[in-house]
């Protein structure tokens, strides 16, 4: 059976008002502000902030610096050792020549304080210094070899009366050691120093004697 017209015209009725009703609905849906808790100003969606990489390496001449301070204690290290590795060899061979010398040198040449045995003494030196250092002259010249300077200022030390080391250990060189022994031993006036030198050492101080004559006495030791 055909609808009737109540039908239809209620089912059009319907259609229309589906059809008005869209456009208020759309309507009504565009008016719809933001909620209230939410500002219009702001990104619709929360912008998260890139974290921020952080280098925490020094600067490249910071770097630098510290690589060069690296290699110049490194370089002092080196050179500190070859100074100690030359001092000690030096030493080594100084001390062995040393020994050496003074087993060669006869104790019955060592140099008297009065230097009454001088000659035999010269000789003696002359000797070891041919045998050890660099000819047989060489405490009675100049040196300029540092090494053999402290191999010759052992020997000579080694080879005189204990009295007269202090004396010799002030001064500076082997050479003004001889020099000094040989104006002390050796002068025009070398008989009376002796004479003089053996008054002094056979004089005897009377313990009961008076201060005064005691000094009148050395003086005359003098005359």
């Amino acid at each position: 059976m055909p609808p009737s017209p109540k039908t239809t015209g209620a089912q059009g009725r319907q259609k229309g008002k589906a059809t008005q009703n869209k456009p208020r609905d759309s309507v009504q849906a565009d008016d719809r502000g933001p909620p209230p808790h939410m500002d219009p100003r702001l990104p619709s969606s929360p912008q998260i902030p890139n974290p921020r990489v952080t280098n925490n390496a020094p600067p490249p001449h910071h770097r630098q610096t510290r690589y060069d301070e690296r290699d110049e204690l490194l370089a002092k290290e080196i050179r500190d050792f070859e100074e100690a590795e030359f001092h000690l060899r030096q030493s080594k061979l100084v001390g062995h020549a040393i020994q050496t010398a003074k087993s060669q040198f006869r104790s019955v040449n060592t140099l008297k304080a009065d230097g009454s045995n001088f000659g035999d003494w010269y000789r003696n030196m002359a000797e070891v210094a041919r045998l050890n250092l660099k000819d047989a002259r060489f405490f009675f010249e100049v040196c300029t070899n540092s090494t053999y300077e402290k191999i010759g200022r052992a020997i000579l030390i080694a080879s005189i009366d204990q009295s007269l080391v202090a004396e010799m250990q002030a001064l500076p060189t082997c050479f003004a050691m001889y020099s000094n022994l040989l104006a002390k031993f050796k002068t025009s006036l070398r008989a009376a120093q002796m004479n003089i030198y053996n008054k002094f050492r056979r004089f005897r101080i009377d313990p009961n004697g008076h201060n005064a004559g005691i000094a009148s006495d050395l003086k005359d030791l003098r005359r």
